[in-house]
């Protein structure tokens, strides 16, 4: 952001912060209720850092980040000579040229942009237009915006001696404000989220979004489908259309689920006003706010949880210090303490009755106490799930969201294909481990050598060394030929099920690894044999 941008009325921006600061405060402080009406007070960007800091207890204690979630309230809509005036300059047309109709008074406003209903002109062999929602961009909002983080960054240096949470850096906390801010104010990166989230969900029949209308979108102004259906927690318009709500709130829950463990790429913000019901169908909106996951994420993330489903401690410490990053020494043996009454205490409740919110706001704030950050996408998650379960206590609560998981990871660990790759990487694991330790006596011999060269005694026992060399040789290629047999023996079994050509009445996969299985095992064999006429001979020549 430049200088010259941020630096317009700074000065005056700064008087009207620590007064409305006075205004808000106290004497015993400032209250969750105060800072959220501070925070209301002094507008979009505050508002805007106000909805991310809910989901961020390491920052805040949980009283006011409960507050801060009521942030997400209208705000004071746009006068339609504004919004007039940027559709003209984005569209570079007058507003009558593109839409056949434009409601004045807007479907929602909020900090950044308000929507207005409107319909499109008609192309050609049409006779109506496409009904749509325009999203238009509130006028000077990035400037503002970038005076305003421009300033809290300069307080944050100041600020920086003081400890604010175990391992939060403030001014880092700001900079990813922005940069998701920046995103969120360039309304393409939506179009493109909303197209990306669309083709991952192309093969589930009860999943819809809305179209987005490419030729009319730009970095302030949307233009998408207008969806009309039933909000999602209108429960009697739900059930006056014969809906089930459980079996709504179990897709729901499902698809959510899908989002975070297989696609990666997940909606932050699922609440009642982007969620509708129509044709049987849920529709999802606004997809200015995403999270993403990284394959490596998601496979700790599924570590973590099965890990507190088997009541593995060991396991889960692992995810948890792999999953984040440590800053400073970490005490392993305080971690695996807490943990294990963590696992414990989440161990013997029913799956139904678990809240996955508070579970792993809990583990959040277990690994924050350790020294230990989550990734960005992981504060995200948090904040969704926290959206999604408040959602579904409402429209249908008998479906939980961590039961639903625990299907999906339970169904997940025993899929053909997952076993095959994880059989697979586990006999490259074995193998190599298998190879190293046979050149691990050879390694040994050769330096021994080099180190005690030249004595003739020593070149006797080589000798003899040599000999113990040749048969740790030969248990190692023993070891990984049974390794391998029985890897391949496994794997066959396990491809046995899967729809593919059959070969002597096995799926091709499943035989071509039982050939394999048993080849190995006769090599294994063959090597137990050499071994045994080896060590008869050695006892006859002793003799």
């Amino acid at each position: 952001m430049s200088d010259t941008t941020a630096g317009k009325g700074t000065g005056r921006r700064l008087r009207e912060i620590v007064s409305l600061l006075i205004k808000h405060c106290s004497p015993s402080g400032l209250s969750p209720e105060g800072l959220r009406a501070l925070f209301e007070d002094l507008g979009p960007t505050f508002v805007k850092i106000g909805q991310m800091l809910s989901s961020r207890q390491d920052m805040l204690p949980a009283p006011y980040c409960k507050e801060l979630e009521k942030l997400r309230v209208e705000a004071e809509p746009m006068p339609i000579d504004q919004v007039r005036a940027v559709l003209e300059e984005e569209l570079d047309a007058p507003i009558e040229e593109v839409f056949s109709s434009f409601q004045e008074k807007p479907l929602g406003s909020a900090s950044i942009a308000q929507v207005h209903a409107a319909v499109l002109q008609p192309e050609r062999g049409e006779t109506i237009g496409k009904a749509v929602a325009v999203k238009v961009q509130r006028p000077g909002i990035y400037e503002t915006m970038a005076r305003d983080i421009t300033l809290l960054q300069r307080a944050a240096k100041m600020l920086k001696p003081i400890p604010i949470g175990e391992v939060v850096d403030l001014s880092m906390v700001l900079e990813e404000i922005w940069a998701v801010t920046q995103e969120e104010m360039d309304f393409r990166t939506e179009a493109r989220n909303a197209a990306l989230f669309a083709d991952n969900a192309k093969d589930i029949a009860w999943v819809a979004c809305p179209a987005v209308y490419s030729a009319y979108t730009t970095a302030r102004l949307l233009v998408m489908e207008r969806v009309e259906g039933i909000p999602i927690d209108h429960i009697a318009a739900l059930d006056a259309a014969g809906y089930d709500r459980s079996e709504i709130g179990r897709k729901l829950a499902d698809h959510y689920v899908r989002q975070v463990l297989d696609d990666g790429f997940f909606h932050a913000d699922p609440h009642s006003g982007n969620l509708v019901i129509r044709d049987g169908k849920i529709v999802w909106l606004d997809f200015g706010m995403m999270g993403r996951l990284s394959p490596r994420d998601r496979k700790l993330i599924r570590m973590a949880l099965r890990s507190i489903a088997l009541q593995d401690v060991d396991g889960l410490v692992s995810a948890v210090l792999t999953l984040g990053e440590t800053r400073g020494a970490v005490d392993r043996a305080k971690l695996t303490e807490d943990m294990d009454a963590f696992v414990g205490k989440y161990g013997d409740m029913d799956l139904g009755s678990m809240n996955l919110a508070a579970l792993l706001t809990e583990l959040m704030d277990l690994a924050m106490a350790h020294g230990i950050a989550m990734p960005d996408g992981l504060s995200l998650l948090a904040r969704g799930i926290v959206s999604l379960e408040g959602l579904l206590s409402k429209v249908s609560p008998d479906i939980s969201l961590l039961e639903v998981a625990a299907h999906r990871l339970s169904r997940d660990l025993f899929h053909p294909e997952d076993w095959g790759h994880e059989v697979r990487q586990d006999l490259r694991t074995l193998i190599d481990a298998a190879q190293r330790s046979s050149a691990l006596p050879r390694q040994l011999s050769e330096v021994l050598q080099l180190a005690e060269q030249g004595q003739l005694k020593v070149q006797a026992e080589h000798t003899q060394s040599r000999e113990t060399q040749d048969a740790q040789d030969r248990r190692a290629a023993m070891l990984t030929a049974a390794i391998l047999a029985a890897g391949c023996l496994i794997a066959a079994g396990l491809f046995s099920g899967v729809d593919a050509p059959s070969l002597a009445g096995l799926p091709w996969p499943s035989f071509v690894f039982a050939v394999l299985g048993l080849t190995a095992g006769i090599w294994a064999v063959c090597l137990a044999c050499r071994r045994h006429r080896g060590n008869h001979r050695r006892q006859s020549h002793h003799q």
